[in-house]
């Protein structure tokens, strides 16, 4: 899921979703019970039959993760997943998430939220576009000395930095 929108803004929210299932050959049956569960999990049943142009941003980006989410892909990308949503349903995605984990899908994501960081197994720091540090994130607060990973990502950030100056 890109972290733009990737919708067809003339279809409905239902339109959308019916196309990308028909690209993973999901069944019309299997296809209205994932179409319904998801929408609701998103919060946008009451709005399928409405045009992706006439949504939000918040609402686009949950439609475009409920069109990800039809094939249930065995590895997830998921860029800014987050980004326009209410806290509410913030903590709903990533409650959806670990159970999305558990049944065995890997999930990449990325975030300049680091809250949602910490509810990560493992946490990559990247820096202009350089990998800076990867642990999980309790391993990355005690290498950094500290208790938030905002203050760890600028400590690894200004010991970089420093190498690079070397």
């Amino acid at each position: 899921m890109p972290q733009e929108t990737a919708l067809y803004v003339g279809l409905t929210v239902h339109q959308n979703m019916e196309f990308y299932a028909k690209l993973f050959d999901i069944k019309n049956e299997e296809f209205k019970e994932k179409e319904k569960d998801l929408l609701k999990f998103v919060d946008l049943y009451d709005w399928r039959n409405e045009l992706v142009q006439n949504l939000s941003g918040g609402m686009k980006h949950r439609a475009s993760l409920a069109c990800t989410l039809i094939h249930k892909p065995p590895l997830l990308f998921l860029d800014e997943p987050t980004v326009g949503i209410d806290p509410e349903l913030r903590v709903s995605f990533w409650d959806y998430f670990n159970k999305l984990k558990h049944e065995g899908i890997t999930i990449l994501i990325t975030t300049h939220y680091m809250d949602e960081a910490r509810r990560c197994d493992r946490v990559g720091f990247m820096n202009r576009g350089k990998l800076i540090a990867e642990s999980t994130p309790g391993e990355l607060l005690a290498k950094a000395g500290t208790d938030s990973l905002e203050d760890a990502f600028i400590e690894f950030s200004r010991k970089e930095a420093k190498n690079e100056a070397l």
